[in-house]
């Protein structure tokens, strides 16, 4: 082990260097770091008395160097010493041996002051990695658990089309999907917002658009719970400048809290009115109230409420703190209110309000082929891709399916397919190299959907580079593809989003 000595020459102009020396020695620097104490040598005796190691360099020399060796300290410790050094005789003074401590107790700060900057630099460094890592997770996560998602969805469609008497069967399957699916796009929300990843693709809507979505959204577990639904929504639009989607999922995260927390056959009320430069949305519900020592951090992220026997309906804690977010990136503000346990709680959510717009044009029916269309499969999870085929085949299109990539682009060259629906990470080829491949080979005459778990925005704009003409994240909506599908076939390709999520 050696020492770190800090050596300066009082003589102008001043001048420093480092030097180690074993922390065994007998050499004064190294036994005021084992001792902690001040040595001031001052004369040859000093020398004999405080560091006879040195006197013999010192007579050798014929020449005395008075030295001041004060200990650098940290919590009682030295972890250094400073040397100051003359070069002619001198007798330290009082005032001087104030300095020279003085001058070392900064130093001491100084080096703290270092330590403590490194030692954030290097905190933050690692919670930079750790939220590297736990986003890769969750996009990990969405991709794998969006590929089973996908076959049950499918095969829910497949018992809600086919299964005469199995009608309550398929009801349960599509409500608890969707509820997975809700959760599944919280989460990635989670580490988007944390990144500030969110975009918003905003534009002058009316609010009651929204509202309604979010409706639909949570009508499934709302009416299996025997809720009483009441909507008090003006006839007039409730213009604000805004993200449909996002916003509707705000609205959609406090009613499905409504409906967790609210027993069965309570009430839950929306409304809506503008009140001044701000539309106001309230919405209301009889259950089980929040203690309003609780209300401050309702909001906060990952947060669980004690609820004492309501704990089992307790969530994931995300989608308040992720509705609050995107209703503030809209610049608006929301806010609960609760008298205590039992008394239903009042989310109310103001957003500024838009200037009136041109009537919207009515929205175009979803179309339904009149024509059998020729669809490419290829996933290779042999459930997903069985469960689309047939799926798609109830649709009354011709479907051919592919395990890989490869063989998606042998198929397609033989079938000639109007539509590919192309997973991602295939075997062999890739579903970015197949959509090459295909695009290569039939031109415009293919519709190239990517069909993935990847959902993020790099993966969209991957997949447009790749050549593909839509991108859609498992689980797919059964009513999504079906207006794709008969768009293509009709020759007349949807407006869809660019990212079409089986949530929303």
């Amino acid at each position: 082990m050696y020492v770190a000595v800090i050596k300066a020459e009082l003589h102008l102009p001043y001048a420093a260097s480092w030097q180690t020396l074993p922390s065994d020695s007998a050499l004064p620097p190294a036994q005021v770091l084992r001792t902690a104490r001040p040595m001031w040598i001052e004369t040859e005796d000093d020398y004999a008395r405080d560091a006879p190691a040195a006197i013999e360099r010192v007579r050798a020399s014929n020449r005395v160097f008075p030295l001041a060796v004060l200990p650098l300290v940290r919590e009682g410790q030295a972890i250094g010493v400073v040397i100051f050094t003359y070069e002619h005789p001198h007798k330290i003074t009082a005032e001087e041996r104030t300095f020279l401590s003085a001058l070392t107790r900064a130093s001491e700060q100084a080096l703290e002051r270092a330590r403590l900057h490194v030692a954030e630099a290097n905190a933050r460094a690692a919670a930079e990695l750790a939220n590297k890592r736990k986003d890769e997770f969750l996009a990990m996560l969405g991709h794998e658990l969006r590929n089973p998602l996908a076959a049950i969805r499918s095969a829910a469609e497949l018992v809600r089309v086919r299964g005469a008497g199995l009608e309550r069967e398929a009801e349960i399957l599509q409500r608890q999907l969707a509820q997975l699916t809700h959760i599944l796009d919280d989460l990635l929300d989670v580490s988007r917002i944390t990144r500030n990843k969110i975009e918003l693709r905003c534009e002058r809507i009316d609010l009651r658009a929204a509202i309604s979505s979010a409706l639909e959204t949570v009508a499934p577990l709302s009416n299996a719970a025997g809720h009483v639904l009441t909507v008090d929504l003006p006839p007039t639009p409730l213009w604000v400048y805004a993200d449909l989607t996002r916003l509707s999922q705000a609205f959609a995260n406090i009613l499905n809290n409504a409906a967790k927390f609210t027993d069965r056959g309570g009430r839950i009320t929306v409304a809506a009115s503008v009140e001044g430069r701000e539309t106001v949305v309230t919405l209301s519900d009889n259950g089980i109230g929040i203690d309003t020592s609780a209300l401050p951090t309702i909001f906060d992220m990952f947060v669980q409420i004690d609820q004492g026997s309501s704990r089992a309906r307790s969530g994931l804690g995300i989608g308040l703190a992720l509705a609050k977010r995107l209703v503030e990136l809209h610049d608006g503000h929301i806010e609960a209110r609760s008298a205590g346990l039992g008394t239903g709680t009042t989310f109310t959510v103001s957003l500024p309000v838009a200037a009136a717009a041109d009537p919207p044009k009515p929205l175009a029916s979803v179309p339904h082929a009149t024509e059998r269309c020729r669809v490419l499969v290829a996933d290779d999870i042999p459930d997903a891709a069985e469960m689309m085929r047939m799926m798609i085949e109830c649709m009354g299109h011709d479907v051919r399916v592919a395990v890989d990539g490869v063989q998606a682009v042998e198929i397609a060259e033989q079938f000639e397919p109007q539509i590919a629906l192309l997973d991602i990470g295939m075997p062999r080829m890739d579903g970015y190299e197949a959509a090459r491949h295909i695009r290569a080979n039939l031109g415009d005459r293919v519709f190239l959907v990517a069909v993935t778990g990847w959902g993020q925005e790099e993966d969209q704009r991957r997949a447009y580079a790749a050549g593909f003409d839509r991108h859609v994240t498992k689980p797919a909506e059964p009513a999504v593809l079906e207006s794709l599908i008969a768009s293509v076939a009709e020759q007349k390709p949807a407006q869809l989003s660019t990212d079409t999520h089986g949530s929303n």
